[in-house]
């Protein structure tokens, strides 16, 4: 997905740069153009090569993330239309290692950072094993109240602060089968007022609902998931053919309460469309 918004960025960016150019060019040199015969009966579209060009600096061709500088672009949950932010990976020994950092910031002041540390070949590169620390910071996150028969006229807003550590795994039993799953301790997140650019002035949700159960005295958790996926997809960012079908389960515990637990053993099957993907939905 990274791959396909740095070229798209990109290609944006050099369509107008070359309508500016065209434009410049057609008023100076009128000259006829000569007929380029070295690239092939259809010549894929400039802005195009250069996004593929500009995204190359940091994946590979079957994209695979390069060691080094990357810019992070992962949309945050909910921050607004963008978010963007550096990060870095390294493979250590010979690639039997990873380490991975980032952070990234959104146009409402979303703030995401996380870091991992990662076996990602192991058992003849069938097992991948791995730890990671991410915080974030939303600061304006929608609430409604509890319950299904909430209204869209009780919508307001709060600020969430947490960290979540974790460890993960998986199990590749066949190049399009694997078995995954992550164990994480989620401490006690700091909840206040919205705030932020682009604010858009909802009631503070920490007033509004101040006696549901969570808002004056939120708590630790822990939480598990395990998950089965069956990916047929020719390739992981843009699909022409296969599908994507993933099945997963959660559980999730009051980390100071043995008795208070919270499970969610029904199987999420989703199925990942290739065409839709293609399309950019």
């Amino acid at each position: 997905m990274r791959t396909v918004v740095l070229t798209l960025l990109f290609s944006l960016g050099a369509v107008a740069s070359g309508l500016a150019q065209s434009a410049s060019s057609t008023a100076t040199a009128p000259a006829s153009p000569q007929r380029d015969t070295t690239e092939g009966l259809l010549r894929p579209p400039d802005a195009l090569s250069k996004g593929i060009d500009f995204a190359s600096h940091w994946v590979e061709r079957d994209g695979t993330p390069k060691d080094g500088f990357y810019p992070e672009l992962d949309i945050i949950t909910g921050a607004g239309w963008i978010s963007a932010g550096p990060g870095y990976r390294r493979h250590l020994f010979g690639g039997r290692t990873l380490i991975d950092a980032s952070a990234a910031i959104s146009w409402r002041a979303y703030k995401e950072a996380q870091a991992r540390f990662e076996l990602p070949d192991m058992a003849a590169d069938r097992v991948t094993l791995g730890a990671q620390v991410r915080w974030q910071d939303f600061t304006q996150v929608n609430y409604f109240g509890l319950g299904p028969n909430t209204l869209e006229s009780e919508r307001s807003e709060y600020r969430l602060k947490d960290t979540d550590v974790l460890g993960y795994g998986a199990f590749r039993a066949t190049d399009w089968l694997s078995v995954t799953g992550r164990f994480g301790w989620l401490k006690k997140p700091t909840l206040s007022a919205p705030t932020g650019p682009f604010d858009r002035d909802f009631p503070d949700a920490l007033l509004v609902f101040a006696g549901e159960p969570g808002v004056g005295d939120p708590t630790s958790f822990l939480h598990g998931d395990v998950g089965v996926a069956a990916d047929s997809r020719d390739h992981a960012d843009y699909p022409t053919r296969g599908g994507l079908y993933r099945a997963s389960a959660v559980s999730t515990r009051i980390a100071t309460s043995v008795s208070s637990h919270f499970a969610d053993t029904t199987p999420r099957l989703r199925r990942s469309c290739p065409s839709l993907e293609k399309s950019g939905w």
